[in-house]
């Protein structure tokens, strides 16, 4: 788009969009929120990971903030709750980053979540784990090491790097040879949550990458399926959000944005007025030069 062999990109690298936006009155730029996210794949059928306190530790204690500024310059990234904030079922973001696990003060949450690996037996921390990783430079040079740099520091948990090459990670899934795996998995195709974690968080689910398995937030899940009145429904999956948080089946790193950047020539994207970004679907722009 830069050298203009294109019209328009959809998800711009971040130097890119940042030179076109240094440059408004030749470029458009946008940013629209993804449904997809960065996630540390915590493998709950493996020791220490089996327990929920050292889960809940984990959840506590890595501050997103020090890995989104890590990753600043690879992607836009952005605090979830266990859903995309641009879900018109998300808390209000000031809402969420009030809560333990995602404010960006940790005194109080690496507190409790020593307490928590002294209740669970592992008052000195524990390691080395097994984190995977894709060899892709954004997971291998960044995001991986981010990990094993909170977990050190905060939790005094240990860690060695396997690399794998990105293609090869679903048997890596399948086979649940991790003991935490840094990646992208866990996304949605709609902006209501309930889809993406019956696919990801229920029982034996097609992606339960993690393996968690827990029946109360299955019954949980089928009241939310069947519930048609909005006001219960919401208050329904306020119960699945502190619950997940309580559980902490693996880790949301961030949700992602996607960067739009455009000749000034074309016209109609109307970007400032999506509420998500949607691959596979079809827009009328038009091209006035």
């Amino acid at each position: 788009v830069l050298t203009g062999q294109a019209d328009m990109t959809l998800n711009a690298s971040v130097d890119v969009w940042r030179e076109a936006e240094k440059k408004k009155g030749q470029y458009g730029v946008g940013k629209t929120p993804s449904l997809a996210s960065h996630t540390a794949h915590i493998n709950n059928e493996r020791k220490p990971f089996n327990d929920p306190k050292v889960r809940r530790a984990i959840f506590l204690a890595v501050s997103r903030q020090n890995i989104h500024k890590a990753y600043q310059d690879q992607e836009p990234i952005a605090v979830g709750r266990w859903m995309a904030a641009s879900s018109p079922f998300s808390p209000p973001m000031e809402d969420i980053l009030k809560l333990p696990g995602y404010r960006a003060d940790k005194t109080a949450d690496v507190a409790e979540a020593k307490r928590l690996l002294t209740e669970a037996g592992y008052p000195n921390g524990f390691g080395p784990i097994e984190l995977v990783s894709a060899t892709a430079p954004w997971a291998a040079d960044i995001m991986a090491p981010a990990y094993v740099e909170e977990l050190k520091s905060k939790l005094n948990i240990t860690s060695k790097i396997r690399l794998v090459e990105r293609g090869l990670l679903p048997e890596q899934y399948k086979n649940g040879t991790f003991d935490i795996l840094v990646e992208t998995q866990f996304s949605g195709a709609i902006a209501d949550p309930t889809p993406m974690w019956n696919a990801f968080m229920k029982c034996k689910a097609s992606q339960n990458f993690s393996r968690y398995c827990n029946p109360q937030f299955d019954r949980l899940l089928e009241d939310i399926g069947k519930e048609t009145d909005a006001a219960r429904r919401r208050q329904l999956m306020n119960r699945a959000l502190d619950m997940m948080d309580e559980d902490a089946p693996f880790i949301i790193t961030g949700f992602t944005e996607h960067s739009a950047v455009w000749q000034a020539y074309v016209k109609g994207l109307a970007i400032d007025k999506r509420i998500h970004s949607e691959w596979g679907h079809f827009d009328t722009v038009w091209l006035d030069k």
